[in-house]
């Protein structure tokens, strides 16, 4: 996350010095895949630990844990699609972007 961090201030330098607007979407786009991939290694992590002396405590926790990540890291993909132009990955949005004008 360190290196995503560095990644992204000189990203934010570079369009600011450039004065490229353009660079913007890149360095958020850039940066949200460092954070879906470090959300994806913190579920990893929590799985393990909890995996070695689990209690009903820890693994009611595990499962909060999981399920608010699992949510944030949906979320967080579906804006990246998003600005890439992908088309929506869920059958809801789909037939969302189908209604919409």
């Amino acid at each position: 996350m360190a290196a995503a961090a560095a990644q992204a201030i000189a990203g934010v330098v570079r369009v600011f010095v450039q004065r490229r607007s353009d660079l913007r979407g890149q360095v958020q786009r850039d940066l949200g895949g460092w954070l879906v991939l470090a959300l994806e290694f913190e579920i990893a992590a929590d799985v393990l630990r909890t995996a070695a002396a689990p209690s009903w405590h820890e693994i009611g926790q595990l499962a909060t844990s999981v399920v608010l990540r699992t949510v944030l890291n949906y979320f967080l993909q579906r804006d990246i699609e998003q600005q890439r132009g992908a088309p929506p990955t869920d059958g809801a949005s789909r037939s969302a972007a189908r209604v919409t004008p």
